[in-house]
């Protein structure tokens, strides 16, 4: 009986141990600590393997690697099905710098114009890809190929979540502190006040969702932003009990296809990391009615190019020559370029972030 407690005591205290290494890995690429947790189970499968021709070149992949991190709109409580009729609601490049211990993250509005040539539904829409087959050049891998060929980065790894199992995470760690930076109601009729209150899974997941009452795509980033900060501090408070209860919230809600032992790793070489060299960029661009090449009109983001290749020159590419904007793949739809200023709002929750500046 006695042996049976120590041995049940020094298995704790190895998960402990699990747990908090795997838990630095969120403040190296955000949301990707979602999946962290859930690799401790067996049960977790990815939905395939990425290009090796798409991944970073080998001599300087030791220090520096990308991360797709992406949020599936895919809802179980809706009877819908994983893997089917799932969107890319939530769409962001991590780039890691292992060297310098800075992180970049590249949100990418789930309206962005892509060609034609990707399986998107026919309607242009970069987070349609997900939506499609893989045999069609769809699923996360054809996503991960849309972005790798748009804006010449290399993706080496993915994680992805569903929104059900995201509205669980927030529930099991009994709601996350919010700070408002303006008040509105969502279009499921939830009231969103200015300032700081304590969130459920239902109501976190209208803020992070909401665009039309709400600023529009930059809002709705800015949002995403504010809660992913607001998870992070959670996260690291997190008691062992706590992180295991996700487990079964987040089992076949999350892919990736990191190894356990490439997540032990990158946790290893994230100690030390200061939270505030994780900066976040909006993608230059602006919103607008476009008719697609299928004649539908639909409400599109069309990014900026050259302001696009200046950014990823500049947080994209810390190891590797500069691309001009005439070789990136992007398809530049308007020329006109929205105006955000959230370097104040970022500074007030300890983030940095970069802004699209006004311009052609």
């Amino acid at each position: 009986m006695a042996a049976n407690k120590v041995k049940k005591k020094k298995k704790m205290k190895t998960k402990d141990k699990v747990m908090l290494t795997l838990s630095i890995i969120m403040i190296i690429v955000a949301a990707l600590a979602l999946a962290a947790v859930v690799l401790m189970n067996s049960s977790l499968f990815s939905e395939g393997d990425l290009n090796a021709s798409m991944t970073t070149n080998s001599e300087i992949s030791h220090l520096t690697k990308n991360f797709l991190v992406c949020g599936y709109d895919t809802d179980d409580t809706k009877n819908v099905s994983y893997r089917k009729n799932h969107m890319a609601d939530v769409i962001m490049v991590v780039n890691y710098d292992i060297s310098a211990k800075k992180v970049n993250i590249l949100q990418i509005p789930r309206d962005t114009y892509i060609d034609n040539k990707y399986p998107t539904g026919k309607t242009n829409k970069i987070n349609a890809v997900t939506n499609q087959s893989v045999k069609k050049g769809g699923g996360i891998e054809g996503l991960a190929t849309v972005i790798n060929e748009t804006f010449q980065i290399p993706i080496d790894y993915y994680v992805t979540i569903t929104m059900d199992s995201f509205r669980g995470v927030v529930d099991v760690l009994g709601g996350i502190e919010i700070d408002s930076p303006t008040a509105f109601t969502s279009r499921e009729g939830y009231k969103i006040k200015k300032g700081k209150q304590l969130m459920n899974g239902q109501i976190a997941e209208a803020f992070v969702r909401e665009r039309y009452n709400n600023g529009g795509d930059f809002g709705r980033q800015r949002s995403q932003r504010i809660f992913l900060s607001a998870l992070m501090d959670r996260l690291l408070d997190a008691s062992t009990g706590e992180l295991t209860k996700m487990m079964p919230t987040l089992l076949g809600k999350v892919t990736t296809n990191l190894t356990l032992a490439e997540m032990m790793d990158f946790a290893k070489k994230a100690q030390g990391l200061d939270k505030a060299n994780i900066v976040f960029h909006s993608a230059p661009g602006s919103s607008g009615s476009y008719k697609v090449a299928s004649g539908q009109n639909l409400s599109i983001y069309s990014l900026n190019k050259v302001l696009m290749a200046d950014l990823l020159n500049q947080y994209f590419r810390p190891y590797s020559d500069d691309v001009p904007v005439e070789e990136l793949g992007i398809i530049q739809v308007f020329d006109k370029v929205t105006t955000e200023d959230t370097q104040e709002a970022m500074d007030s929750i300890g983030v940095s972030s970069t802004t699209s500046q006004t311009g052609n």
